[in-house]
């Protein structure tokens, strides 16, 4: 896992999200000491998030939470289902009262501060997730290598990374059916988010233990 110190500068609130069907575990553990580690995070509120709680036992609840918050520092939290949505609008208004007031810092037809390639690989990612489910997890990134604005058409090579050789041919499907399976429904994401029609390819690539290189998250713009 990496981490750099100064990620949280600026942040007006840290949501911690756990998986509340489970003692918190060594990812958990390692994300928590990275956070205290961070100077630039100690003064700011912390939320916790506990998902999957429609998995969770009776009688783990009063361990897992207690575990939770002891570890992330906080007494606030929310159990959540995300699948469901149950209880995510109150977990939102969780968040949002722990938000300063300010004036807007973008003006109403502005709705993020991201580029148009970075939203587009993000939406790759999002239809990776969505599709995959439990198959391929969060070990994968998308790199836009290509990206050609004509007149009435963006042309949008991307890769998609992975860790394992078994990770890529879940992703390219039986005769890169599923490839175009998650093509076609990024795609129709996309193209709204840019007003015009969208070519997208998409390649896959094996590039092990990727999220301890530097070089590579750097390259996807996970560092700075």
């Amino acid at each position: 896992m990496s981490y750099r110190a100064g990620y949280v500068e600026g942040a007006d609130v840290i949501l911690f999200v756990g998986d509340g069907a489970h003692h918190p575990g060594a990812g958990d553990e390692e994300v928590a000491k990275m956070l205290d580690r961070d100077s630039q995070g100690r003064g700011i509120p912390r939320l916790l998030c506990l998902n999957k709680m429609d998995q969770l036992k009776a009688e783990d609840v009063e361990r897992n939470v207690q575990a939770f918050c002891k570890l992330v520092g906080t007494e606030e939290y929310m159990m959540t289902t995300a699948t469901r949505g149950h209880n995510v609008d109150r977990l939102v208004e969780m968040i949002v009262a722990k938000l300063p007031e300010r004036a807007p810092m973008y003006s109403e037809d502005e709705y993020t501060d991201q580029s148009a390639r970075f939203m587009a690989a993000e939406l790759v990612r999002e239809r990776i997730l969505q599709l995959t489910r439990q198959e391929v997890p969060h070990a994968s990134a998308v790199v836009v290598d290509d990206w050609s604005d004509e007149p009435e058409l963006v042309r949008v090579s991307a890769t998609i990374v992975v860790e394992k050789d078994s990770q890529k041919g879940i992703l390219i499907g039986k005769g890169g059916a599923f490839l175009r399976e998650i093509g076609t429904a990024a795609r129709t994401e996309i193209e709204p988010l840019l007003g015009k029609k969208v070519f997208l390819q998409l390649h896959v690539k094996v590039s092990k233990d990727w999220r301890m290189s530097p070089r590579m998250l750097h390259e996807l713009e996970y560092g700075s």
